[in-house]
């Protein structure tokens, strides 16, 4: 090989930067220092900078599991979870960041309802005791009586709508337990007073119809007694 060819070889072979890629954008853009914008800085310049950090282009951009250990009966609401997703969205958090205060809040939930759902379990067996003690046992004839005649003032003065209504206050469970012996007890005597049908339960002789407000209140409240 002379000199001369040599030379030529040399000349023609590529310099390794002649050969590099060019930087991609995703690259270039790695390379700028990370700023946090000023407080007075456009939206645009805060979107690009929380894109930057991973945030999602929109709040539909976050997918959230559920947390392994939550009760199965937990109600979980749609709604506020896309609520959430555009909070999250808005305060330029990263999927990750949205995930930990998620799962955060959901089980703060969690505890909140094991607590009323125990709290309402207790109420509710303590109505069905005063029941009990007022009434007999549920299979003696006055309490099935009684709760007949509860059940009937229901569905004469309003049935599910009433029943909707006494829900909603906390009155009846959702399962329709009595949280109120109080009212159970008022309704069942307006039942009676309203609704009886033969003269053994209302005590009224043959052929005279017992006063349904006698009936409910026996002694008149208003009457002072000597």
């Amino acid at each position: 090989m002379t000199m001369q060819a040599a030379a030529t070889e040399t000349a023609a072979e590529p310099s390794p930067a002649a050969t590099a890629e060019p930087p991609r954008p995703s690259e270039q853009q790695a390379a700028i220092p990370l700023a946090m914008p000023g407080a007075d800085a456009p939206a645009e310049a805060w979107d690009a900078f929380y894109a930057r950090l991973g945030r999602p282009q929109t709040p539909q951009g976050y997918e959230f599991a559920l947390p392994a250990d939550l009760p199965a009966d937990l109600p979980y609401d749609a709604d506020s979870a896309a609520r959430y997703k555009a909070w999250s969205h808005a305060a330029g958090l990263t999927p990750r960041q949205a995930q930990s205060l998620h799962d955060a809040f959901v089980r703060d939930q969690a505890q909140a309802y094991a607590r009323h759902d125990s709290a309402f379990r207790a109420r509710s067996e303590e109505a069905h005791r005063t029941l009990v003690q007022d009434w007999g046992e549920p299979q003696s004839r006055a309490y099935v009586e009684n709760l007949q005649f509860a059940d009937r003032f229901i569905a004469n003065n309003g049935g599910e709508a009433l029943l909707g209504e006494l829900k909603a206050g906390g009155l009846v469970s959702s399962e329709g337990a009595v949280l109120s012996p109080l009212l159970a007890k008022a309704m069942a005597r307006a039942g009676r007073a309203l609704y009886v049908e033969d003269r053994f339960v209302t005590g009224s002789p043959p052929g005279r119809a017992a006063d349904p407000a006698r009936t409910l209140y026996p002694h008149d409240p208003f009457v002072s007694r000597r």
